[in-house]
């Protein structure tokens, strides 16, 4: 145990639960139990690691929370330091840490809500999971739509270098089918106590105006339902003005043009179907002509932290300086910064690089939150510290950490 003291240690001023919130994110956790565990995920980069198993004694979905309510997507890694096996009481699990000996708990966890209607079909047989899905395992009840499940990109060898989209199975285009949206939003309204927000997201398409179109066509035909819907985003390739309009008139609330790594150099290499068919200047252009049209706040850059220093082309402290002055230039321009904790896992093309250590992850959370206090930009109703599963963006916020 003497490692977990050393990294605790280090942090001293920090809730004890957040700074494990990042390593196990960095780093996974193990499933100790001889029974196969079932995870299933609809809505992630990291699919092949996520991969369902139906015969699994245990079916996680998403995240896992401490009891102060600081959540943590599961992501797991059978090297991981991290252990987890189930705890006398129901729904709870203990957590394990090993240094190389015997794995000694550290603490317990909870399973996020697994809904009923995850696991239903609709009235011809189709699964509810593959209509809506929980989205990262927010336990605000958010859901996602995955709507291009194809990134075009993958043809050329260009796809973002953390993804996994590609292991995906057969490309196609996912098409509205209002019975199975109503049986399956109607199903979601009457289980969950909230909907956090609806996102929609896919692969990307070399032709971005295409791609606009299956977002705008599925919310015209989720209006359709004349049912509330919640704050929508449509997380999208950075659009031209005329679809930017398009997609604001029809009724999304937020746009996220995520470029998923700031520096100049570590662009063309670990986005390169990005930087080739848009590129990193255009791409800055669209996030800025996208917040003056929909307004500030209202318009989002995530950035996938870390994997600019995985690529070997920037030392941590190039990564958190790189990416802090991102973040900088996208609050000065209206635009609100996002980042997520690289996960690594298989099928991505960058699985097997190295993460950056655990104080990346600190300094560079730490280094935000100061910006975002002086910050007067509006914070995205789409956000809570429930529902920020692979960030540290609002855990300091928690008031029970």
């Amino acid at each position: 145990m003497r490692n977990l003291k050393e990294i605790l240690d280090r942090y001293p001023n920090l809730p004890r639960n957040v700074i494990l919130k990042a390593d196990l994110l960095r780093q996974g956790i193990r499933w100790e139990e001889k029974e196969q565990v079932g995870v299933r995920h609809y809505h992630h980069h990291d699919q092949k690691s996520q991969a369902g198993h139906d015969h699994g004694g245990h079916h996680f979905q998403g995240s896992m929370f401490f009891d102060d309510g600081t959540t943590f997507f599961i992501s797991f890694n059978s090297q991981s330091p991290y252990g987890l096996r189930p705890a006398e009481e129901q729904g709870k699990f203990e957590l394990l840490f090993s240094d190389g000996g015997d794995s000694e708990k550290i603490g317990e966890v909870s399973m996020s809500t697994v809904y009923p209607w995850t696991s239903m079909k609709t009235s011809d047989g189709t699964p509810m999971g593959t209509v809506f899905s929980p989205s990262l395992g927010g336990r605000c009840g958010p859901v996602a739509i995955f709507l291009l499940r194809y990134c075009e990109y993958t043809r050329f060898g260009e796809e973002c270098r953390f993804c996994s989209w590609v292991q995906m199975g057969r490309s196609h285009e996912v098409r509205p089918n209002l019975t199975h949206l109503r049986e399956t939003y109607e199903a979601i309204r009457q289980q969950q106590p909230e909907i956090g927000y609806l996102a929609m997201s896919g692969g990307s398409l070399i032709n971005r105006t295409k791609e606009a179109d299956a977002y705008i066509v599925y919310l015209e035909a989720l209006r359709k339902l004349n049912l509330p819907l919640p704050p929508t985003c449509a997380a999208i390739q950075a659009m031209e003005e005329d679809n930017i309009l398009r997609l604001r008139d029809a009724g999304f609330d937020y746009l996220a043009f995520n470029m998923e790594v700031w520096d100049k150099r570590a662009w063309p290499v670990v986005v390169p179907g990005k930087a080739r068919h848009v590129g990193r200047d255009h791409w800055m252009e669209l996030l800025v002509k996208a917040a003056k049209i929909l307004g500030p706040g209202r318009v989002l850059n995530n950035i996938v932290a870390g994997v600019e220093v995985g690529s070997g082309l920037l030392t941590e402290e190039e990564g958190i300086r790189s990416t802090m002055e991102g973040f900088r230039w996208c609050l000065e321009n209206g635009i609100y910064p996002k980042y997520a904790i690289w996960i690594k896992g298989g099928g991505a093309l960058y699985s097997g690089k190295q993460s950056p250590s655990l104080d990346y992850f600190m300094e560079l959370a730490l280094q935000r939150e100061e910006i975002m206090k002086q910050s007067g930009l509006p914070r995205p109703t789409i956000d809570c510290f429930k529902c920020a599963t692979q960030s540290l963006e609002y855990d300091f916020e928690n008031p029970r950490a």
